[in-house]
């Protein structure tokens, strides 16, 4: 019965791979700036599913879990944006001066390790594609920037609560703890045990994989709302397929 339940996921996971490279655009697009940095998001939500499939497909359905934790991040941001139009730059604007943020501070850290010594050269990099950005949302009368809400407030939102518990527990894998300790543990006979670093349970392959298609194919139908794409016909019985795998176990 094992193999069956992990071969099935393994059989969706890939279904949903299939329908979402099937409906995106290949000519080019024109994009205002603000959707340009949507649409990375949206990139970024597709390869993370990516990385969770190959991962189930080698027997480590918990370091998929990682991923999937990075791809639901991205997911309800997505929903987000797509719920709007007049904030939808406000948002990815400041999305954007926060990453320039982050990246300033990563420069000053390896200045001061010795690592990065044209420091003013990186910074004034930095400057300059904020000084885009702000000459952008001026030039579009976009308004003040806003920050994105937190995760479980765009769960609670947009309906993903329960998907919200499976990124804490997600949260959990990540950094390790004894719940992880307990499933890479299996005893051997009665007085050995064994630490594996592959886990098929099916039960969590089946939760890991329902969980990483629900945020991609959620993410998709974000994308395109935004950008006008056609839907995918099948798009909603995955998502049923989704919710199967991961509320049964």
């Amino acid at each position: 019965m094992a193999p069956n339940k992990c071969e099935e996921s393994v059989r969706l996971l890939r279904e949903v791979s299939h329908v979402l490279a099937g409906e995106v655009p290949r000519s080019v697009i024109e994009l205002p700036a603000h959707d340009a940095y949507v649409l990375t998001m949206y990139s970024r939500a597709r390869s993370m599913y990516e990385g969770v499939v190959v991962l189930i497909e080698h027997g480590l359905p918990r370091e998929g879990f990682i991923l999937a934790r990075s791809l639901f991040t991205e997911s309800p941001r997505l929903m987000e944006l797509a719920s709007m139009d007049t904030r939808r730059a406000a948002l990815t604007l400041r999305w954007a001066e926060d990453s320039i943020s982050h990246t300033r501070r990563l420069f000053q850290i390896a200045h001061e390790l010795g690592w990065e010594h044209a420091i003013d050269q990186a910074n004034a990099r930095l400057d300059e594609q904020v000084c885009k950005i702000r000459r952008y949302r001026d030039r579009h009368n976009t308004g003040p920037s806003q920050h994105f809400d937190g995760d479980e407030t765009l769960a609670q939102r947009h309906n993903r609560l329960h998907d919200y518990w499976s990124f804490l527990f997600a949260h959990q894998v990540t950094h390790g703890n004894e719940s992880d300790h307990l499933h890479r543990v299996h005893r051997v006979d009665a007085d050995t045990i064994g630490i594996f670093m592959k886990n098929i349970d099916p039960d969590l392959v089946e939760a890991v994989a329902g969980f990483a298609m629900k945020s991609a194919l959620l993410a998709h139908r974000s994308a395109c709302a935004i950008f006008g794409w056609a839907m995918p016909a099948t798009l909603d019985h995955l998502l049923t397929e989704a919710g199967r795998l991961q509320f049964t176990t």
